[in-house]
């Protein structure tokens, strides 16, 4: 048995990709570089809707809150604009 003092033996240097089964990666940097960059800009496509859809909630939001503090009742078209941003929002969460 090894101990901390001694070097590992060598059955102990085990190839990781042979472990795992993958094949290495034999992509260029660049092939991995665009590869990436398309998976950042398509994820920052996504939290800017994701952004966009939540200040719609949140401006419908307050607009409830202003008319609750004037005692006045939202109107229909605040409403259908509360519920077509919740069902965005909605729509959203279930395809993460």
């Amino acid at each position: 048995m090894d101990t901390p003092d001694q070097p590992a033996s060598e059955s102990d240097k085990t190839d990781v990709s042979s472990v795992t089964g993958t094949a290495p990666d034999t992509r260029t940097v660049k092939e991995l570089n665009q590869s990436k960059i398309k998976s950042l800009t398509e994820e920052l496509e996504r939290l800017q809707k994701e952004r966009d859809d939540l200040k719609a909630i949140c401006d419908v939001l307050r607009a409830r809150i202003d008319f609750k503090k004037k005692g006045t009742v939202p109107t229909s078209e605040m409403n259908d604009r509360m519920s077509e941003a919740l069902q965005r929002w909605i729509l959203l969460s279930e395809q993460r």
